[in-house]
């Protein structure tokens, strides 16, 4: 539903429930509450309830076995399902460990920090394309 028009549906029976309301307050309550025939007085406050009730949004309904699936079928649809989120989050993952650098994986356990990574060596020998020195 167009929310301009669910927006002016809400107003308009509200403001109707209200004045409603507002006009049955005025009636004497002997003949509203105290006799048999005044529930009817209160018969039409029924349909502003429906009204609410069907522009409230539906909650979802939850995902469960469709009543023509066998048991072994959503089972396995199941699996398939948990299957995939679980590779999807390990290539994820991976992915991040990639991006972080090839050498970051040689260098994850080097708790005292002995070793550099290649890339902050300073040492000549570690550069293969040095320039020879001449004698």
């Amino acid at each position: 539903m167009n929310p301009g028009i669910r927006r002016a549906v809400w107003i308009l029976n509200t403001l109707g429930f209200i004045f409603y309301l507002v006009w049955l307050s005025t009636l004497d309550a002997r003949a509203t509450l105290r006799s048999q025939d005044g529930i009817i007085f209160y018969l039409p406050c029924v349909p502003f309830l429906f009204v609410y009730m069907l522009l409230i949004n539906p909650k979802p309904a939850p995902k469960g076995k469709p009543w023509w699936q066998s048991d072994e079928d959503y089972a396995r649809e199941q699996q398939l399902e948990k299957q995939n989120d679980q590779d999807y989050a390990h290539a994820k993952l991976r992915g991040s460990l990639l991006r972080q650098g090839a050498w970051w994986w040689a260098f994850r356990n080097d708790k005292d920090r002995t070793r550099e990574p290649p890339d902050k060596r300073n040492d000549a020998a570690a550069a293969p394309d040095a320039p020879p020195t001449k004698p």
